[in-house]
């Protein structure tokens, strides 16, 4: 069943790809191309829109591939300065999505917060199984071995998460694969337990851990921390629009596209693919950029 699956996105991708050749397309990265597909097709735009995967999102906007790109790579001032001399005018910017990996202990693990250096070593690839104690992690913890979990398949296409636990040369990574569900009954039954998964999930058979940066700065897993960057293990994915000082788009199933992202049927649809909902103030804070609503705080938004 993975497999027809598999074989149905790529004949899918090929003939999204294949229209974009000649039709309106919209740059993104390789882990958006399901959900975006998916958006295009429910604000039944597929007949107007196509889509361009690149791994050089700002770079090919830059050039004019594409009139609307996707990344979760934020624009630097480089970049901008380069949009800039060559169309005389500054892109759009605008939240889209995010995602982030959630840390999880038992509820009665006295541990609140984790360092990254930590959690790398918890979650070590590794040629065979190997034990770790909490006491090697902190002298004050218990001598108990850790228990290390993770939902299945998860979190693939997560990049930073991925980055931390990703395996080669035939190593592993140390966590035992489950499902969610078995993730938290698991984690309500084990107090050494500790496992990482996504934060949309329901948390209330556990407790999330703050992450502590290498500056040794503390951050909860919320929207606030997420959306701001600062979160350790959370990707923010940003949409630019190349749109006229005028306000006019190139095409309007641009637009179309953009007011559809902006609604809840949008968001909601981005769930299934592991990605967090806007909150309410990133989307307002959207539709005061795109001058659809006024700014709630003096001065607007920065």
């Amino acid at each position: 069943m993975k497999l027809i699956h598999s074989f149905l996105w790529s004949t899918m991708l090929i003939t999204y790809l294949a229209q974009a050749d000649t039709q309106q397309r919209i740059l993104v990265e390789h882990e958006l191309v399901e959900p975006v597909i998916e958006l295009i097709k429910s604000a039944e735009l597929a007949e107007q829109l196509g889509i361009i995967k690149t791994t050089t999102v700002s770079q090919s906007f830059i050039e004019g591939k594409g009139r609307v790109g996707i990344s979760s790579q934020r624009w630097l001032d480089s970049d901008m300065a380069e949009f800039v001399k060559r169309y005389g005018y500054q892109p759009i910017e605008l939240f889209f999505s995010s995602d982030a990996a959630a840390i999880l202990v038992h509820r009665d693990n006295p541990i609140n917060a984790i360092d990254m250096v930590s959690l790398e070593q918890i979650f070590a690839c590794q040629t065979e199984a190997t034990t770790l104690n909490w006491n090697t992690i902190n002298s004050s913890y218990a001598k108990s071995a850790i228990q290390r979990y993770a939902v299945s398949e998860e979190l693939d296409q997560h990049r930073k998460f991925n980055e931390l636990v990703a395996c080669s040369d035939g190593k592993q990574n140390a966590a035992t694969q489950v499902s969610t569900t078995r993730l938290l009954s698991t984690l309500d039954k084990q107090t050494d337990a500790i496992a990482y998964t996504l934060y949309q999930n329901n948390f209330d058979q556990a407790k999330a851990l703050q992450l502590i940066d290498k500056q040794g700065d503390y951050f909860d897993l919320n929207h606030e921390t997420i959306l701001s960057g600062r979160y350790p293990l959370a990707n923010v994915y940003y949409m630019y629009l190349n749109i006229a000082p005028n306000g006019n788009y190139s095409h309007s199933s641009y637009r179309q596209f953009v007011q559809y992202v902006q609604t809840d049927d949008a968001q909601q649809r981005m769930l299934k693919y592991g990605f967090i909902p806007l909150p309410e103030e990133a989307l307002h804070r959207n539709l005061v950029t795109l001058q659809q609503t006024s700014p709630e705080i003096a001065g607007g938004y920065k």
